[in-house]
Protein backbone atom coordinates (compact mmCIF):
# COMPACT_ATOMS: atom_id res chain seq x y z
CA UNK A 1 0.00 0.00 0.00
CA UNK A 2 1.22 3.57 -0.89
CA UNK A 3 0.46 5.98 1.48
CA UNK A 4 0.99 9.61 0.70
CA UNK A 5 0.75 12.01 4.21
CA UNK A 6 0.10 15.49 3.31
CA UNK A 7 0.91 17.58 7.01
CA UNK A 8 0.04 21.06 7.33
CA UNK A 9 3.19 22.01 9.58
CA UNK A 10 6.24 19.42 9.66
CA UNK A 11 9.53 19.42 11.48
CA UNK A 12 12.05 21.41 9.23
CA UNK A 13 15.15 19.96 10.67
CA UNK A 14 16.73 17.66 12.80
CA UNK A 15 15.58 18.38 16.41
CA UNK A 16 12.34 20.38 15.48
CA UNK A 17 9.47 19.54 17.52
CA UNK A 18 7.06 21.06 15.23
CA UNK A 19 4.58 18.63 13.99
CA UNK A 20 6.94 15.67 14.81
CA UNK A 21 3.84 13.64 15.81
CA UNK A 22 2.74 13.61 12.03
CA UNK A 23 6.74 12.33 11.46
CA UNK A 24 6.25 9.49 13.84
CA UNK A 25 3.33 8.36 12.15
CA UNK A 26 4.70 8.27 9.11
CA UNK A 27 7.68 6.44 10.18
CA UNK A 28 5.38 3.71 12.09
CA UNK A 29 3.60 2.83 8.81
CA UNK A 30 7.29 2.58 7.30
CA UNK A 31 8.02 -0.10 9.38
CA UNK A 32 4.44 -1.40 9.12
CA UNK A 33 4.62 -2.15 5.41
CA UNK A 34 3.30 1.02 3.54
CA UNK A 35 5.19 2.81 1.38
CA UNK A 36 5.63 6.25 2.59
CA UNK A 37 5.68 9.40 1.23
CA UNK A 38 5.38 13.30 2.51
CA UNK A 39 4.60 16.00 1.09
CA UNK A 40 5.29 19.07 3.22
CA UNK A 41 5.53 23.25 2.70
CA UNK A 42 8.40 24.58 4.40
CA UNK A 43 6.65 28.41 5.18
CA UNK A 44 9.30 31.18 6.51
CA UNK A 45 7.49 33.95 8.29
CA UNK A 46 7.44 37.63 6.54
CA UNK A 47 8.87 38.49 10.19
CA UNK A 48 12.14 37.43 8.89
CA UNK A 49 12.51 39.49 5.87
CA UNK A 50 16.31 39.22 5.47
CA UNK A 51 15.16 35.24 4.13
CA UNK A 52 12.88 36.95 1.58
CA UNK A 53 15.89 37.60 -0.40
CA UNK A 54 18.29 35.18 1.19
CA UNK A 55 16.15 31.79 2.18
CA UNK A 56 14.97 29.31 -0.55
CA UNK A 57 12.41 28.43 -2.74
CA UNK A 58 13.43 24.68 -4.51
CA UNK A 59 11.92 21.93 -3.17
CA UNK A 60 14.07 19.71 -1.89
CA UNK A 61 14.14 15.44 -1.04
CA UNK A 62 15.01 13.61 1.84
CA UNK A 63 15.23 9.86 2.40
CA UNK A 64 14.18 10.24 6.25
CA UNK A 65 13.85 6.79 7.67
CA UNK A 66 12.29 5.15 5.60
CA UNK A 67 9.61 7.84 4.23
CA UNK A 68 10.15 9.65 0.99
CA UNK A 69 10.23 13.21 2.13
CA UNK A 70 9.51 15.86 -0.44
CA UNK A 71 9.34 19.82 0.95
CA UNK A 72 8.35 23.27 -0.96
CA UNK A 73 10.37 26.10 0.63
CA UNK A 74 8.71 29.34 0.22
CA UNK A 75 7.78 32.41 2.19
CA UNK A 76 4.35 32.93 4.20
CA UNK A 77 3.27 35.73 1.46
CA UNK A 78 -0.63 36.53 2.27
CA UNK A 79 -1.08 35.82 6.19
CA UNK A 80 -4.63 37.58 7.04
CA UNK A 81 -5.48 36.24 3.05
CA UNK A 82 -7.07 32.90 3.64
CA UNK A 83 -7.93 32.51 -0.07
CA UNK A 84 -4.89 34.28 -1.31
CA UNK A 85 -3.08 31.90 1.21
CA UNK A 86 -5.04 28.70 -0.34
CA UNK A 87 -4.43 29.43 -3.72
CA UNK A 88 -0.22 29.42 -3.30
CA UNK A 89 -0.63 26.13 -1.54
CA UNK A 90 -2.72 24.55 -4.35
CA UNK A 91 -0.19 26.04 -7.06
CA UNK A 92 3.07 24.93 -4.72
CA UNK A 93 1.59 21.33 -4.14
CA UNK A 94 -0.09 20.36 -6.87
CA UNK A 95 3.97 21.48 -8.66
CA UNK A 96 5.42 19.14 -6.02
CA UNK A 97 3.08 16.47 -6.16
CA UNK A 98 3.88 16.26 -9.44
CA UNK A 99 7.69 15.76 -9.08
CA UNK A 100 6.70 13.01 -6.20
CA UNK A 101 4.41 11.07 -8.87
CA UNK A 102 7.31 11.17 -11.46
CA UNK A 103 10.40 9.87 -9.15
CA UNK A 104 7.83 7.91 -6.68
CA UNK A 105 4.81 6.49 -8.84
CA UNK A 106 1.16 7.37 -8.06
CA UNK A 107 0.25 6.78 -4.31
CA UNK A 108 -2.62 4.18 -3.61
CA UNK A 109 -4.23 6.89 -0.86
CA UNK A 110 -3.59 10.40 0.59
CA UNK A 111 -3.99 10.68 4.47
CA UNK A 112 -4.22 15.08 5.65
CA UNK A 113 -3.10 15.93 8.48
CA UNK A 114 -5.11 19.32 9.78
CA UNK A 115 -7.48 20.13 6.90
CA UNK A 116 -5.44 23.74 6.72
CA UNK A 117 -4.01 24.42 4.75
CA UNK A 118 -2.76 20.78 3.51
CA UNK A 119 -6.10 19.61 2.82
CA UNK A 120 -6.47 21.96 0.28
CA UNK A 121 -3.87 20.12 -1.76
CA UNK A 122 -5.49 16.91 -1.10
CA UNK A 123 -8.85 18.16 -2.65
CA UNK A 124 -6.97 19.63 -5.84
CA UNK A 125 -5.42 16.10 -6.34
CA UNK A 126 -8.77 14.86 -5.69
CA UNK A 127 -10.38 17.00 -8.56
CA UNK A 128 -7.55 16.31 -11.07
CA UNK A 129 -6.21 12.61 -10.41
CA UNK A 130 -9.14 11.06 -8.68
CA UNK A 131 -6.57 9.80 -5.98
CA UNK A 132 -8.90 9.61 -2.45
CA UNK A 133 -8.03 11.08 0.67
CA UNK A 134 -8.62 10.90 4.64
CA UNK A 135 -8.02 13.83 7.13
CA UNK A 136 -6.77 13.67 10.65
CA UNK A 137 -8.18 17.03 12.33
CA UNK A 138 -6.11 18.63 15.45
CA UNK A 139 -6.69 22.15 15.52
CA UNK A 140 -7.68 23.93 19.05
CA UNK A 141 -9.00 26.28 16.39
CA UNK A 142 -12.73 24.85 16.17
CA UNK A 143 -13.13 24.59 20.90
CA UNK A 144 -11.79 28.56 20.36
CA UNK A 145 -14.78 29.64 17.74
CA UNK A 146 -11.89 30.48 15.46
CA UNK A 147 -12.86 29.23 12.22
CA UNK A 148 -15.10 31.70 11.02
CA UNK A 149 -15.64 33.25 7.44
CA UNK A 150 -13.49 31.93 4.54
CA UNK A 151 -11.40 29.51 6.83
CA UNK A 152 -15.20 27.77 7.84
CA UNK A 153 -15.85 27.55 3.74
CA UNK A 154 -12.77 26.23 2.94
CA UNK A 155 -12.73 23.66 6.14
CA UNK A 156 -15.97 22.65 4.95
CA UNK A 157 -14.84 21.75 1.16
CA UNK A 158 -12.35 19.74 2.41
CA UNK A 159 -13.95 17.63 5.02
CA UNK A 160 -16.78 17.23 2.59
CA UNK A 161 -13.87 15.85 -0.19
CA UNK A 162 -12.66 13.42 2.25
CA UNK A 163 -13.23 9.63 2.03
CA UNK A 164 -12.86 9.47 5.67
CA UNK A 165 -12.76 11.58 8.71
CA UNK A 166 -10.79 11.10 12.06
CA UNK A 167 -10.36 12.96 15.10
CA UNK A 168 -8.02 12.41 17.47
CA UNK A 169 -9.83 12.34 20.32
CA UNK A 170 -13.72 11.36 20.87
CA UNK A 171 -14.23 14.42 22.55
CA UNK A 172 -12.84 16.44 19.62
CA UNK A 173 -15.00 14.41 17.14
CA UNK A 174 -18.61 15.40 18.95
CA UNK A 175 -17.25 18.99 18.59
CA UNK A 176 -16.30 18.08 14.92
CA UNK A 177 -19.84 16.51 14.47
CA UNK A 178 -21.63 19.50 15.51
CA UNK A 179 -19.34 22.06 13.48
CA UNK A 180 -19.91 20.35 9.89
CA UNK A 181 -23.29 18.65 10.60
CA UNK A 182 -24.75 16.61 7.90
CA UNK A 183 -21.97 17.96 5.16
CA UNK A 184 -20.14 15.65 7.37
CA UNK A 185 -21.46 14.32 10.85
CA UNK A 186 -18.93 11.19 11.02
CA UNK A 187 -15.32 11.25 12.69
CA UNK A 188 -13.47 8.57 13.71
CA UNK A 189 -11.44 8.48 16.86
CA UNK A 190 -7.75 7.83 15.42
CA UNK A 191 -5.17 8.76 18.41
CA UNK A 192 -2.06 10.06 17.77
CA UNK A 193 0.99 7.34 18.45
CA UNK A 194 3.09 7.62 20.92
CA UNK A 195 7.44 7.65 19.71
CA UNK A 196 8.85 4.10 20.68
CA UNK A 197 11.42 5.41 22.61
CA UNK A 198 8.77 6.85 25.33
CA UNK A 199 7.88 3.11 26.22
CA UNK A 200 11.66 2.35 26.83
CA UNK A 201 12.87 2.02 30.62
CA UNK A 202 15.73 3.94 31.49
CA UNK A 203 17.30 5.08 35.31
CA UNK A 204 17.37 8.74 36.10
CA UNK A 205 19.55 11.08 34.93
CA UNK A 206 19.04 13.51 37.62
CA UNK A 207 19.94 13.23 41.22
CA UNK A 208 17.26 15.84 42.87
CA UNK A 209 15.69 15.35 45.94
CA UNK A 210 12.12 14.93 46.57
CA UNK A 211 9.25 14.66 44.58
CA UNK A 212 8.71 16.44 41.08
CA UNK A 213 5.79 17.18 39.57
CA UNK A 214 6.39 18.17 35.57
CA UNK A 215 4.61 20.19 33.12
CA UNK A 216 5.60 20.55 29.29
CA UNK A 217 3.37 22.45 26.79
CA UNK A 218 4.12 26.29 25.17
CA UNK A 219 3.60 29.14 27.17
CA UNK A 220 0.91 30.21 25.77
CA UNK A 221 -2.45 31.79 27.31
CA UNK A 222 -4.26 28.48 26.41
CA UNK A 223 -2.16 25.83 28.36
CA UNK A 224 -3.48 27.42 31.61
CA UNK A 225 0.14 27.40 33.47
CA UNK A 226 -0.55 30.68 35.00
CA UNK A 227 -3.32 28.25 36.93
CA UNK A 228 -1.11 25.82 37.53
CA UNK A 229 1.41 27.93 39.20
CA UNK A 230 -1.48 29.14 41.76
CA UNK A 231 -2.90 25.82 42.75
CA UNK A 232 1.17 23.99 43.32
CA UNK A 233 1.31 27.25 45.46
CA UNK A 234 -1.96 26.24 47.00
CA UNK A 235 -1.02 22.55 47.87
CA UNK A 236 2.49 23.39 48.83
CA UNK A 237 4.03 26.11 49.42
CA UNK A 238 4.74 25.16 52.90
CA UNK A 239 6.77 21.90 51.18
CA UNK A 240 9.76 22.80 49.66
CA UNK A 241 10.60 19.63 48.68
CA UNK A 242 7.79 19.16 46.41
CA UNK A 243 9.15 20.89 43.13
CA UNK A 244 7.37 21.95 39.94
CA UNK A 245 9.51 22.05 36.57
CA UNK A 246 8.22 23.33 33.54
CA UNK A 247 9.57 22.59 29.82
CA UNK A 248 8.32 24.72 27.22
CA UNK A 249 8.88 28.52 25.90
CA UNK A 250 6.53 31.01 24.70
CA UNK A 251 5.00 34.87 25.19
CA UNK A 252 4.12 33.88 28.25
CA UNK A 253 7.25 32.90 29.99
CA UNK A 254 8.15 36.52 31.71
CA UNK A 255 4.77 36.93 33.10
CA UNK A 256 5.07 33.12 34.91
CA UNK A 257 8.58 33.48 36.11
CA UNK A 258 6.78 36.99 37.66
CA UNK A 259 3.75 35.22 38.88
CA UNK A 260 6.01 32.47 40.41
CA UNK A 261 7.96 35.28 42.28
CA UNK A 262 4.47 36.73 43.76
CA UNK A 263 3.04 33.35 44.87
CA UNK A 264 6.28 32.88 46.57
CA UNK A 265 7.25 29.38 44.78
CA UNK A 266 10.17 30.53 43.03
CA UNK A 267 12.57 28.22 44.73
CA UNK A 268 10.65 25.25 44.13
CA UNK A 269 9.49 26.02 40.37
CA UNK A 270 11.94 25.66 37.30
CA UNK A 271 11.55 26.98 34.04
CA UNK A 272 13.26 24.77 31.55
CA UNK A 273 13.02 26.63 28.33
CA UNK A 274 12.40 24.95 24.72
CA UNK A 275 13.02 21.23 25.33
CA UNK A 276 14.41 18.75 22.69
CA UNK A 277 12.72 15.34 22.38
CA UNK A 278 15.66 13.19 24.21
CA UNK A 279 15.52 16.17 26.46
CA UNK A 280 11.85 15.61 27.38
CA UNK A 281 12.18 11.78 27.52
CA UNK A 282 15.12 12.38 30.51
CA UNK A 283 12.64 15.35 32.29
CA UNK A 284 9.33 12.46 32.43
CA UNK A 285 11.71 9.87 33.26
CA UNK A 286 12.97 11.94 36.18
CA UNK A 287 9.61 12.92 37.33
CA UNK A 288 7.12 11.73 40.17
CA UNK A 289 3.84 12.83 38.37
CA UNK A 290 3.15 15.09 35.64
CA UNK A 291 0.53 17.36 35.78
CA UNK A 292 -1.30 19.29 32.75
CA UNK A 293 -3.41 22.35 33.06
CA UNK A 294 -4.24 23.02 29.62
CA UNK A 295 -7.75 24.52 28.51
CA UNK A 296 -8.00 23.49 25.19
CA UNK A 297 -6.55 20.62 23.88
CA UNK A 298 -7.48 17.98 21.17
CA UNK A 299 -5.31 14.79 22.32
CA UNK A 300 -2.52 16.08 24.56
CA UNK A 301 0.68 13.86 23.55
CA UNK A 302 2.43 14.90 26.23
CA UNK A 303 0.25 13.05 28.91
CA UNK A 304 0.71 9.84 26.78
CA UNK A 305 4.19 10.00 26.58
CA UNK A 306 4.29 10.24 30.62
CA UNK A 307 1.77 7.63 30.75
CA UNK A 308 4.72 5.65 28.56
CA UNK A 309 7.13 6.45 31.05
CA UNK A 310 5.05 4.79 33.79
CA UNK A 311 4.15 7.87 35.39
CA UNK A 312 0.47 8.99 36.90
CA UNK A 313 -0.80 12.41 35.41
CA UNK A 314 -2.93 15.04 36.29
CA UNK A 315 -4.81 16.51 34.04
CA UNK A 316 -7.77 19.04 33.16
CA UNK A 317 -10.93 17.57 30.94
CA UNK A 318 -9.78 19.65 28.06
CA UNK A 319 -11.13 18.33 24.67
CA UNK A 320 -8.45 14.85 24.51
CA UNK A 321 -7.24 13.87 27.92
CA UNK A 322 -10.27 12.40 28.85
CA UNK A 323 -9.39 9.88 26.25
CA UNK A 324 -6.33 9.34 27.46
CA UNK A 325 -6.15 9.06 31.47
CA UNK A 326 -7.90 5.91 33.21
CA UNK A 327 -8.94 5.44 36.48
CA UNK A 328 -5.86 3.63 37.32
CA UNK A 329 -3.18 6.32 35.28
CA UNK A 330 -3.98 9.81 37.72
CA UNK A 331 -6.98 12.56 38.06
CA UNK A 332 -8.42 14.29 36.08
CA UNK A 333 -10.25 17.78 36.83
CA UNK A 334 -12.32 20.66 35.28
CA UNK A 335 -11.31 23.13 33.27
CA UNK A 336 -10.08 26.90 35.39
CA UNK A 337 -10.60 25.03 38.25
CA UNK A 338 -7.77 26.07 40.50
CA UNK A 339 -9.32 24.31 43.82
CA UNK A 340 -10.22 21.18 42.00
CA UNK A 341 -6.48 20.91 40.48
CA UNK A 342 -5.06 21.93 43.59
CA UNK A 343 -6.99 19.54 45.73
CA UNK A 344 -5.74 16.39 42.62
CA UNK A 345 -2.15 17.13 43.13
CA UNK A 346 -2.32 17.31 46.69
CA UNK A 347 -4.05 13.70 46.52
CA UNK A 348 -1.86 12.37 44.00
CA UNK A 349 0.99 12.96 45.95
CA UNK A 350 -0.17 11.90 49.36
CA UNK A 351 -1.35 8.54 47.75
CA UNK A 352 1.22 8.25 45.15
CA UNK A 353 1.61 4.74 46.02
CA UNK A 354 -1.22 3.24 44.66
CA UNK A 355 0.05 4.09 41.09
CA UNK A 356 1.64 0.67 39.32
CA UNK A 357 4.50 2.25 36.49
CA UNK A 358 4.41 -1.14 35.04
CA UNK A 359 0.41 -1.06 34.62
CA UNK A 360 0.36 2.50 33.48
CA UNK A 361 2.94 1.62 30.89
CA UNK A 362 1.27 -1.91 29.29
CA UNK A 363 -1.93 0.58 28.73
CA UNK A 364 -0.69 3.01 27.24
CA UNK A 365 0.87 0.66 24.71
CA UNK A 366 -2.09 -1.03 24.09
CA UNK A 367 -3.60 2.13 23.30
CA UNK A 368 -0.61 4.41 21.58
CA UNK A 369 2.01 2.47 20.60
CA UNK A 370 2.94 3.10 17.00
CA UNK A 371 2.11 -0.77 16.32
CA UNK A 372 -1.49 -0.04 17.81
CA UNK A 373 -2.08 3.02 16.18
CA UNK A 374 -0.82 1.82 12.55
CA UNK A 375 -3.06 -1.41 12.80
CA UNK A 376 -5.98 0.87 13.32
CA UNK A 377 -4.96 3.58 10.49
CA UNK A 378 -4.21 -0.06 7.78
CA UNK A 379 -7.35 -1.11 8.65
CA UNK A 380 -9.20 2.32 7.44
CA UNK A 381 -6.95 2.69 4.28
CA UNK A 382 -8.00 -0.92 3.39
CA UNK A 383 -11.69 0.46 3.92
CA UNK A 384 -11.21 3.21 1.49
CA UNK A 385 -9.35 1.04 -0.89
CA UNK A 386 -11.41 -1.90 -1.00
CA UNK A 387 -14.98 0.32 -0.95
CA UNK A 388 -15.88 -0.96 2.96
CA UNK A 389 -14.78 -4.58 2.58
CA UNK A 390 -11.44 -4.76 4.63
CA UNK A 391 -12.57 -8.45 6.22
CA UNK A 392 -10.06 -10.36 4.78
CA UNK A 393 -6.99 -7.91 5.27
CA UNK A 394 -8.67 -7.80 8.95
CA UNK A 395 -8.54 -11.36 9.30
CA UNK A 396 -4.79 -11.20 8.22
CA UNK A 397 -3.67 -9.55 10.44
CA UNK A 398 -5.33 -10.69 13.54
Amino acid sequence: MHILIIPSWYPSRKGDVSGIFFRDQAIALQKAGCKVGVLTLQQRSLVDLKSILTGRYDASYELDSGVHTYSQHTMKWFPGFPSLHALMWRVLGLRLFSKYVKEQGWPDLIHVHSMVNSGIIANAIREKFDIPYVVTEHSTDFARGKVTGKKRLIMKKIAKGASLRFAVSSPFGRLLTIFFGSEASEWKTVPNAVNEKFFQVSDSVFNEDGFIFLNICLLTEKKGVDLLLRAFSKAFKDLPDVKLRIGGDGPQREFLEQLAQDLNISDQVTFLGMLSRDHVYDEMGAADAFVLSSVFETFGVVVAESLARGKPVISTCSGGPEDIVQEDDGILVPVNDIESLASAIFRLYEQYGIYDADKIRVSCYQRFSEQAVSRILMSHYHNVLEGGNNSSWLDSHK
